[in-house]
Parts: C-alpha cells; sequence; structure tokens
C-alpha cells in the first residue's frame, strides 16, 4: 500500500462545466505524494536505487533515487496514477502499477536477482498503463531482467517459449513469431508506441523484427489476439509492443551510469558485444548504446539438417554438404540515441535515433535448405527509426497528451540466382534487388480519468512510399565482374505511396466499483494505395493503378473480480486487415515459387485455383483485393495468489476474404509471354503458367477464404519453497477452412499444440541460480496444399524439379559428375525413381511437421556489479524445427552473457 497527501482544492469551474457536458465529472488533479522503501530479499535496504515515476501513458513525471536508508518519496497526478519503476545494479527492475485508491500507507519495493510478481502493461489501452491480471485482454509480458538470462541471436528469438507464441525463422539472421497462428502482416509490431509494420510486409513469416537490436530491449509486451481499435491494420493475430532501453539519469546531481555485456554460443558460433552509457542531471538525460554480433553457420541437431536439397532431391543424408548449415552466418551491429528534457513538471521533450544493420544474411531455405538455388542474399538489411516526442501532463480536462512524430526505414536488398544454373551457370545470371520503405508517422493520443470513466482519444496518419529496383545482370569475362544489368519490374512498384488513416475512441469504467470494469471502443480506419506508370521495356512496365476504401472497428469487453487476486474476462473484438503494398503490387519468388500481383492477373484476364487442384471446378476471376475482416469472441479466467498463479483463455475468431496464394491459369498463351516481367516457359494441361524462377506454377492473391480460428492458452506458476519455482505455459491452434473443413493456406502453416515448463531454483539471499527447462511442440497433421508444396514444411518434389537439379545445382555442389551421381553412381532418372517411386508423381517428403521437446540448463551468478548466465541448450542435441521455418534450430548448445554495470 501507499501513503498520500492529497490536499483538497477547489476545482476550476470552468473543467468542472466541460466535464459536465461530456456527462462525467472530473477527478481532483492534486498530486499523490508517493513514499516507498527499496529493499533486497533479505530485507536489508538497497541505496541509490533509481526510480522513476511514470504517467499511465508511460510519461515521465518525476526521478529520484533512494537514501541511505534506501526510502524515496516524489509525487505524480493523481487523476492518473502512476507506474513506479525501480532499478538498482544486481537486480531486475521491479514495475508496480499506483491508482490514488491504493494509497494509504509506506510501501517496500523489493527487487529480486531475476523477476517480477507483478506486471504492468501499456498495450491494451493507449495512453493508460494496467497490471497484465487486470487487462481485459491477454497480455504477456517479457522483462528485462528476464531478457538478461536467455540466449539468443536475434530479437524474435528471445520470445521463444512465452505462452502462445511459436518464433519462425526462415534464416538465422531472421524472426516472425506467431500469435494465435498468425505471423507477418496479420501481427502487428510497435517500437515505442510507433507502427513498425510497413505497407511491404508480406504474408507469413518475414525478417524485420531481427532488424532491432535486441541489445537495447527494456522490455517486450505481446496481446493477444485482435487490437485493431487500438492500432488499426493488421492486428488480427496480435500485437507485439517492443520497448526501448528508457535514458537514466536526470537527479539532482549530474550522474553517468553505463554498463556492457559479452555473449557468445557454440551451435551459431556467436560473439556479441554491446556497451550502454546513460545520464543526466535535473530535467535532462541522454542515453548512447552500441551493439555488434557476429554469427557463423549454424549446426543443427546431430549435425543433420531436416530439409537439405541433397535429401529432398537426390535422396542422400544431408552430411554431402557438411555438418553445419552452410550460408547461416552473418554480421549485425546496431546503435540507439536518446536524449530527454523536462522544462517544467507538466512538459517533456524526447528524441531517439535507432540504427540497425545486418550484412551477409542469406535466405537458407532458398539454398541448400531446400529448393538448391546457389545465390540468395538478403544484403544489406537496415533499420533507420527516428521519433521527436513531445508529452504533456494536465491539458484542461486532458490528464495527459502525446504527440509523436516518426520516421520508419527500412531496406530489404537482395541478390539471386535460380536453381538451374551449374557452376558455369554460377557467373552467368543474377537478379539484384534494392528495396527501400520510408514512412513518415503522426501521432496524438490523450488520457482523461472522468469520475469513474478512462477515456483515451487518438488520431495517426502513417505516410509511405516505396523506391525499388531490380536488375537482371549477366557475368561479363572481358571485365571479370557483371555488367550494369537490364531493368525488369521490381518486386514492388518503384514510387508506390500507401497511406493510412487512423481515429479512435476507447473507454474504460467500472460498472460495478472493484467488481465490474467494462472497456468499449471504436475505430474508422481508411487506406489508399497508389502506384505510378514506370517502365521503359515490356519487361519492366508498370501501369499506373490507385485504390482506396475504409474500415469500421469496434470492440468490447468485461473484467469481474470474482474475488481477491481472481477474476474472469470475456469479449468481442473486430479486427481488420487492410491490403498493403505487398498485396497489391509485390512481384518476386516467394517460400513457394513465383509469385505475381493481383494487378497483374487482372491484366492477363487471370483466373485462379488451389494449389494441387485436378480440375477448373471453382475457378475464380482474378479481382482487386478487399480488406481481410475477423471476428473474435474469447473468455478467460486469471488468479493471482500468494504461492499460486495462472491465466488461461480460450477463443473463437472467423476470418472472411481472406488473402490467400492461389495458383494463377491463363487462356492457352504463347510460350514468352511476359508475366510480371518474366517469360513464360511453359503452361500445363489446366492453363498454369510457369517461369524460369520456380519449379512451381506461378502464384497469385486472391480473396476467397473464410476461416476459422480456435484455441487456448494457459499458465501456472507455483512456489513450490521459498527457494524452488516451476513455471509452465501450453497453447494450442485449431484453424480451418470453412468451405472445405480441410487445414486453411495460410502461409507458413499454423504452429500445433505447444509449449515451455522451467523449474528453478533461487536463494532469495544467495547469489546463485539454476533453472532447468523444455520447449516442446506436438506433431502437425492438419497441413494444407500450401504446406506441403512448401520445400520448408512438406518439401514436395516432383520429377522435373529432381531432374533440373540433378542436371544444374548438384553439378554446382560436386554431387554429380558427367551425368552421374557420385555417391550412388545413378543417372537421373534412376534418382527420379528411387525418390519419388516408379510412377514418378509428386509426392512431399513430409505429410506431417514432426513434434519435439528439448532439455536445457542455465544457471546464474550475480555481484554488486556484475552477473554471469551459463547455458546448456538441447542437451540430447534433438534435430527439430520449429513449424514454418526454413532453417533447423540449434543443436547441443553450450553459451555464456557475461554483464557488467557501473
Amino acid at each position: 500500500m501507499w501513503m498520500a497527501r492529497s490536499p483538497g482544492r477547489r476545482p476550476d469551474a470552468i473543467l468542472i462545466l466541460l466535464a459536465l457536458l461530456a456527462g462525467v465529472t472530473p477527478a481532483s488533479s492534486a498530486p499523490i505524494a508517493i513514499k516507498g522503501d527499496v529493499r533486497d530479499g533479505s530485507g536489508a535496504a538497497i541505496v541509490g536505487a533509481d526510480v522513476v515515476i511514470l504517467t499511465g501513458a508511460d510519461i515521465e513525471v518525476a526521478r529520484v533515487t533512494s537514501d541511505a536508508a534506501g526510502a524515496f518519496e516524489a509525487e505524480c497526478p493523481e487523476a492518473t496514477g502512476c507506474v513506479v519503476v525501480v532499478q538498482a545494479r544486481g537486480f531486475a527492475g521491479r514495475r508496480t502499477l499506483v491508482r490514488p485508491s491504493d494509497l494509504g500507507a509506506s510501501a517496500v519495493v523489493v527487487l529480486e536477482p531475476q523477476g517480477v510478481t507483478e506486471r504492468v502493461t501499456v498495450t491494451p489501452m493507449p495512453g493508460a498503463s494496467q497490471t497484465t491480471l487486470e487487462t481485459p485482454r491477454h497480455v504477456t509480458t517479457l522483462e528485462s531482467g528476464e531478457l538478461a538470462s536467455r540466449l539468443f541471436v536475434t530479437l524474435p528469438e528471445a520470445m521463444r517459449g512465452l505462452v502462445g507464441v511459436s518464433v519462425q525463422q526462415t534464416s538465422t539472421s531472421q524472426g516472425s513469431p506467431f500469435v494465435r497462428g498468425m505471423t507477418g502482416q496479420h501481427v502487428v509490431t510497435l517500437l515505442d508506441g510507433v507502427r513498425f509494420n510497413t505497407g511491404t510486409f508480406r504474408p507469413g513469416a518475414n525478417q524485420y523484427l531481427a532488424f532491432i537490436d535486441p541489445n537495447t530491449v527494456d522490455r517486450i509486451e505481446v496481446m493477444h489476439g485482435p487490437s485493431s481499435v487500438e492500432y488499426g491494420s493488421d492486428a488480427l493475430g496480435g500485437t507485439i509492443q517492443v520497448v526501448s532501453r528508457r535514458a537514466g539519469g536526470g537527479g539532482d546531481h549530474f550522474g553517468v551510469q553505463g554498463g556492457g555485456a559479452v555473449t557468445g554460443s557454440s551451435a551459431d558460433r556467436l560473439a556479441s558485444a554491446t556497451s550502454f552509457v546513460t545520464g543526466g542531471v535535473r530535467g535532462w538525460s541522454f542515453l548512447l548504446d552500441a551493439s555488434a554480433s557476429s554469427a557463423g553457420d549454424r549446426r543443427a541437431g546431430g549435425g543433420d539438417d531436416s530439409r537439405s536439397v541433397a535429401t529432398r532431391l537426390l535422396g542422400l543424408p544431408s552430411s554431402v554438404l557438411g555438418s553445419r548449415l552452410n550460408q547461416t552466418g552473418f554480421r549485425q551491429t546496431g546503435t540507439t540515441a536518446k536524449v530527454a528534457i523536462r522544462p517544467t513538471t507538466s512538459d517533456a521533450f524526447s528524441a531517439q535515433y535507432i540504427r540497425g544493420e545486418q550484412r551477409g544474411a542469406s535466405r537458407y531455405d532458398q539454398l541448400d535448405g531446400g529448393l538448391g538455388n546457389l545465390v540468395h542474399f538478403f544484403d544489406p538489411q537496415t533499420l533507420d527509426f527516428a521519433v521527436v516526442r513531445y508529452d504533456r501532463v494536465g491539458l484542461g480536462v486532458i490528464d495527459t497528451l502525446s504527440a509523436r512524430v516518426s520516421m520508419n526505414q527500412q531496406r530489404d536488398d537482395r541478390a539471386f540466382q535460380n536453381v538451374n544454373n551449374n557452376r558455369a551457370g554460377l557467373l552467368s545470371a543474377r537478379t539484384d534487388e534494392r528495396n527501400r520503405t520510408r514512412v513518415f508517422g503522426y501521432q496524438v493520443t490523450t488520457a482523461s480519468i472522468w469520475a469513474r470513466h478512462a477515456v483515451s482519444l487518438g488520431a495517426e496518419l502513417y505516410d509511405e512510399r516505396v523506391d525499388a529496383q531490380r536488375l537482371d545482370r549477366r557475368y561479363d569475362p572481358l571485365s571479370g565482374g557483371f555488367d550494369a544489368g537490364v531493368p525488369v519490374r521490381a518486386r514492388f512498384p518503384d514510387g508506390a505511396g500507401y497511406r493510412t488513416v487512423g481515429l479512435f475512441v476507447q473507454d474504460g469504467f467500472a460498472l460495478l466499483p472493484d467488481r465490474l470494469h467494462v472497456s468499449l471502443g471504436g475505430r474508422y480506419s481508411g487506406y489508399a494505395y497508389s502506384q505510378p506508370a514506370s517502365g521503359t521495356t515490356p519487361a519492366a512496365m508498370v501501369p499506373a493503378f490507385e485504390t482506396a476504401a475504409g474500415q469500421w472497428t469496434g470492440a468490447a469487453s468485461v473484467v469481474l473480480r470474482l474475488r481477491e487476486g481472481l477474476v474472469a474476462t470475456a469479449g468481442v473484438n473486430r479486427g481488420f486487415r487492410a491490403p498493403n503494398v505487398n498485396d497489391f503490387g509485390s512481384i518476386g519468388v516467394s517460400g513457394a515459387g513465383f509469385e505475381v500481383s493481383p494487378e497483374e492477373g487482372v491484366r492477363l484476364g487471370g483466373r485462379s485455383i488451389e494449389f494441387g487442384a485436378v480440375g477448373l471446378d471453382g475457378a475464380r476471376r482474378v479481382e482487386t483485393l478487399r480488406p481481410e475482416s475477423l471476428t473474435s469472441y474469447e473468455v478467460g479466467l486469471r488468479a493471482q495468489g500468494r504461492r499460486v498463479s495462472g491465466t488461461v483463455s480460450a477463443f473463437h475468431a472467423d476470418v472472411t476474404d481472406f488473402i490467400t496464394r492461389s495458383v494463377l491459369v491463363l487462356d492457352p498463351a504463347p510460350l514468352g509471354t511476359l508475366i510480371g516481367g518474366q517469360p513464360m516457359t511453359r503452361q500445363d494441361a489446366l492453363g498454369a503458367t510457369y517461369t524460369s524462377l520456380a519449379s512451381t506454377p506461378v502464384f497469385v492473391r486472391t480473396n476467397g477464404g473464410h476461416l476459422r480460428m480456435r484455441g487456448v492458452e494457459g499458465t501456472v506458476d507455483v512456489s513450490v519453497t521459498s527457494t524452488l519455482s516451476a513455471h509452465a505455459n501450453v497453447a494450442a491452434v485449431r484453424g480451418t477452412d470453412v468451405a472445405t473443413g480441410r487445414a486453411p493456406g495460410l502461409e507458413n502453416g499454423i504452429p500445433p499444440l505447444h509449449g515451455y515448463a522451467s523449474l528453478r531454483w533461487q536463494p532469495r539471499k544467495g547469489r546463485a541460480s539454476l533453472e532447468a527447462y523444455t520447449m516442446f511442440a506436438a506433431s502437425q497433421g492438419r497441413l494444407s496444399g500450401n504446406d506441403l508444396a512448401q520445400a520448408r514444411i512438406g518439401g514436395m518434389r516432383t520429377a522435373d524439379e529432381i531432374r533440373n537439379f540433378f542436371n544444374n545445382g548438384a553439378v554446382a555442389r560436386g554431387l554429380v559428375s558427367q551425368g552421374v551421381l557420385s555417391a550412388t553412381g545413378e543417372t537421373a532418372d534412376q534418382v527420379i525413381v528411387r525418390v519419388l517411386g516408379p510412377s514418378r508423381l509428386p509426392s512431399p517428403m513430409y505429410t506431417a511437421h514432426p513434434g519435439f521437446s528439448t532439455l536445457n540448463l542455465r544457471a546464474g551468478w550475480r555481484a554488486a556489479s556484475w552477473s554471469t548466465v551459463l547455458f546448456a541448450e538441447n542437451l540430447l542435441d534433438r534435430n527439430y524445427r520449429i513449424m514454418g521455418s526454413g532453417v533447423d534450430a540449434q543443436g547441443f548448445n553450450v553459451g555464456i552473457r557475461q554483464s557488467v554495470t557501473f
């Protein structure tokens, strides 16, 4: 509990009148005096702990340090309550939510070496903070102390083991979290409250979250389920909020503090170093940090590759290509700079710049790990992210106001060759891409508490522009390099624009005080897409095209307090996803093959059919895309006791007008007809078309799906003794195509039942800790035709694909010489019969995605200014793969993380 002094004063008559016009009475704006003591687990006072007071809108209003007795005192606005953040060297930070109703006695804040007992989230209601127990939405948080005790190469990997989150990796440099069976453009990501998704986010897994340097992250929040009222388009499966490290200092006297860490691991040959310095004096503060890491080629479990092209197309063990996964190494650097100025107790200005860069990354599922291409670089991959923010506490009837102007620039350059190259061809042809998306964002959010109503209002505008180039280049033996290249149609139309606008309101109020809380919200979102005419040759020509639409969304939820520490929740939420630049204009190679834009399909007069269809029944004309819509119904139960706490949520969601990948079918056309700038090489009996870029038919995006997603998520935490604690979580999602009753054609499939369990020993007065944990997943037998077709999942093989690889990619790798497979002495025809059988019909490697479980250990030791964490992962060296990934997970892996602060 908290002790407060709330001096009474006569409220301003104008504010009362304005509030009455709104039908409510404003809460008192007098400040709250907060007192507390900071102690460790043994009860000893912690001297010099940093105590930051934040409003519910995450606005800093005070910063103090604990004195020689561990005591502190500060103030925060009474109407909004506040979040008290306490940090000290050698301890995990502690975030506690305080409201006026909580006041009455001095608080004791206990810091532990790791972990927190209360979790505070800012994601469910912009402009307000809530505990995860009381929020109407299911929210999972990963705090700074927990991040420091995890071993990961990229930021997405840090999220492994969170309830309901399955982290897919197309390659080791990438990562795309699944939330409630969805990922990529169906999950919205925020970086410090600013929309991170851009219009070029593609369906299924993408690499962009890995652009954020994990070493600058303070915490991660995952809100499960649709949140389009709060965050607009894309928020169907969930919302991921990444919060970067806050600038420190700003006390009565100038001070500087900082720290650093080095990390190494064996499976990825990881070497990473990071450092930061922060400081300031009353009224201003700064933060600088930098990091660099290098990862080598990964060793998967058993030294094997479960989807190796040598195994998939030649039936050979993956060891013929080595015991490590070739071309999976990369380098990453990151820098962050922040400055915050608080000229008055009511006003704050801040600016930040984040830079992330990856070099040497490759897409492994296009190389040895699947399709067998010789080159497929993602290089460079860069992020430039900047925000200027103004915050105001107290502005008439508005308690807090936040305004942001942001710039989010993501660069996604590539270079690749297709599988139809032998070693001579390695020097003959290559395609280079340059793709840059720049987004300027403008946001205003207000929060007010009137009587029992907490009201948030917001408006936002994001304005995007895409610059894209694609060149087909040939090797010039005279110059010893590639020529300047011939322009062909780029992955995205050069100069394409995408603009989204949103207006939203949310109201949370106590229908029955201390018993029943209701949240209501509504939003209008509009979007507009345009592409200019460009290109001077038929292969590069892009016609002009534009479209625009709008969408209303709403949400309603209740939280019922059954008794102290036990609440029940229920909610109805409507989400949507507007077609973006990738949907409207993208052309290029995806995990399943070559794909063209819907506009290109319309131009060609095409129709679409499901992959694997044997006839034209159900074929539909390709049309301009419409937004996807989702309606979700959810119930939950949460309990928090002295020794046991837990959560369980169940949901049912219907997705209509789902945009899916379909096969493009044309009327008979001559060979060489340009499809997305590429000449058609053949056409089958159904009219499906093919190019030299893939052995699969050309694909196109169409509306047409009605999906049903049902699932359950649960967690349990138990304090077995004062030194021993246990945690477990599990989640399962079942997706169904309503029309067929089969698994839907979601990109990268739907993760199976999966979970995490741990047992942790940590004396409250000790410096050491030891934890055993496991990650597990069941087999996924419900695979769609799209899943089976992808080399990374089902691993479909055809006779033509085997022959092409045998005569080209296998020659380049030294596996075939003079028309004979060196390992077996077989010809191409003999290999086809051995791999596919006498019928030579297409067949997948896997008809179900295998399950797995791992056994892992970590041990920690802490001192006043440094800490060490040792890791031993996948102790049994299991070979396994997260559903939808293009690369196997790490095999037996030992690692160390050494941290120091000053």
